[in-house]
């Protein structure tokens, strides 16, 4: 299920922004955020940041993807209700990404196929 959130454009930088919750059936709950440049005439994704969190225990995982240098920032280790037991660790990945990524040209699998490549 996505929920839209808020649509931001700024500085040629179009962010979508989608908050995912559900009542029943998982307890994680995460914002994920689509950055994309207007530039050859397309909006070509730029960045993707993914913030996770598990309603029960505050276990909280994030993921930051760079289009333009092909890095990838995987945030684990989180806690955001004991701070004990919040250790963030962060891992730098190099990728390779093939393509580039088009919003006109996106489907519901592209998420899936940008983060087979990443983990």
């Amino acid at each position: 299920m996505d929920t839209l959130d808020n649509i931001i454009i700024k500085n040629n930088v179009l962010k979508i922004v989608f908050n995912y919750f559900m009542s029943a059936g998982s307890w994680w709950t995460s914002t994920d955020i689509y950055i994309f440049r207007f530039q050859n005439n397309v909006f070509e994704l730029i960045g993707y940041e993914s913030n996770a969190y598990m309603r029960n225990t505050g276990e909280e995982e994030g993921t930051s993807i760079n289009f333009s240098t092909n890095k990838a920032k995987i945030t684990t280790g989180g806690n955001i209700f004991e701070e004990k037991e919040n250790n963030p660790k962060d891992e730098l990945r190099y990728l390779k990404f093939e393509k580039k990524y088009i919003l006109d040209e996106m489907t519901e699998s592209t998420l899936d196929e940008i983060l087979d490549i990443v983990y």
